[in-house]
């Protein structure tokens, strides 16, 4: 990606994650630099908007107008508190370490366009491993055409949930639509309930004035949650919170308000910041 940016004759600052230029760097860099796009991961997108936020400096006061996200699913919840916290539209692209950059949106329509000559795109029953019926959704499978020397293979499936539509009103309407749904491997079991992290963080970034959290379920079983608000709002964030455990997901959690940007120093250096740690093993 940076190298296409290059090619566009934009300037470009290679920073990497936390664990490679601290945020605090990063954080001065952007303001600083001036910088007008700012490409990444989701998760450390909060991440620095949370480290930035805490620290007085919020990245929604920086020249950023374009946030880029990829290498892991993003939300409504979750795309809506990165434009949020940044001040800038967030847009998506796709792709996997096996196969490289696949896919993107154009904004016009729900989904990322599969770029056709670059991949095959197949959706898959996850018990049967057969094709669904089209705009059903299923798990991805996917056939590279151009990129399977680091790690060849003919199909490769995923783990990602999916589902793929047709047509659109862009240049690329050929090109069809992904539209993901969570994965399959992402979730941990708690007294007897599966609970899907994606479908955790849908729901927790849809809390009003809820601004970052982390779940620990514990070794001996327990469901804790820190969450992060504005002041002022941490009694009533910590009340939604417990309530939406119980009322969506059949589940007692210990919720607790820290300070802002607590969670995102702790989580400093990591290179995808863990907000879900099963501590059992």
């Amino acid at each position: 990606m940076v190298r296409a940016v290059q090619r566009l004759g934009a300037a470009t600052v290679w920073a990497g994650a936390g664990n490679q230029t601290p945020s605090p760097a990063q954080v001065e860099l952007v303001h600083e630099l001036g910088a007008t796009v700012w490409c990444g991961m989701p998760a450390f997108g909060l991440h620095l908007a949370h480290f930035a936020e805490g620290s007085g400096r919020p990245l929604a006061e920086s020249r950023v107008r374009t946030v880029i996200t990829t290498a892991e699913s993003l939300s409504a919840s979750k795309r809506a508190l990165l434009e949020r916290l940044w001040g800038a539209e967030v847009r998506d692209m796709f792709g996997m370490s096996e196969v490289t950059l696949m896919a993107a949106e154009c904004g016009r329509r729900p989904g990322l366009h599969v770029w056709r000559e670059h991949s095959f795109c197949e959706v898959l029953d996850p018990e049967t491993l057969a094709p669904v019926a089209p705009g059903e959704t299923g798990v991805l499978c996917v056939t590279p055409f151009r990129t399977a020397s680091a790690v060849p293979f003919l199909r490769w499936l995923s783990g990602d949930v999916v589902r793929i539509e047709e047509g659109c009103d862009c240049a690329r309407r050929d090109d069809p639509r992904l539209i993901h749904a969570g994965r399959t491997l992402a979730f941990f079991k708690v007294k007897g309930v599966n609970l899907s992290h994606a479908e955790l963080e849908e729901a927790l970034y849809g809390v009003n004035e809820l601004r970052d959290f982390r779940v620990v379920v514990t070794i001996d079983d327990q469901l804790c949650v820190d969450v992060e608000s504005p002041e002022g709002a941490a009694a009533s964030v910590l009340a939604a919170v417990a309530s939406l455990f119980v009322d969506r997901f059949g589940v007692r959690a210990d919720v607790r308000a820290v300070a802002r940007g607590s969670i995102a120093a702790a989580l400093e250096g990591q290179i995808k910041a863990q907000r879900f740690v099963d501590q059992r093993g």
